[in-house]
């Protein structure tokens, strides 16, 4: 789910021309993506169609589970790193004290 999260904002931001307040856009989008992703989960059949019923947890611990990690990307990873990314001289700088540390 965040890999089409990620290249539906890239489409988006890219067929942009007016500025787009980044971090509200992502959340927005976030929110809007939230019930897509709990619809595609629950398609998809519990076991798998291959996994025996003891590896097969209840739904709702499933579904919570899932909400948790895709949350935790999001604003652990892919709103931080959009949020370097649009200040492109904070990245810059961010890389090159990596770079620094690692030659030294």
């Amino acid at each position: 789910m965040c890999v089409l999260y990620l290249f539906v904002v890239t489409i988006a931001f890219r067929l942009s021309r007016a500025h787009i307040r980044t971090a509200a856009f992502l959340t927005r989008l976030f929110l809007a993506s939230l019930p897509v992703a709990v619809a595609l989960y629950l398609l998809t059949p519990g076991d798998l169609g291959f996994l025996p019923p003891s590896l097969v947890e209840p739904r709702v611990i499933e579904i919570s589970f899932f909400l948790f990690l895709y949350s935790s990307l999001f604003f652990g990873g892919i709103l931080q790193v959009y949020g370097l990314t649009d200040r492109g001289f904070s990245l810059r700088i961010s890389i090159d004290i990596t770079n620094r540390r690692m030659a030294a």
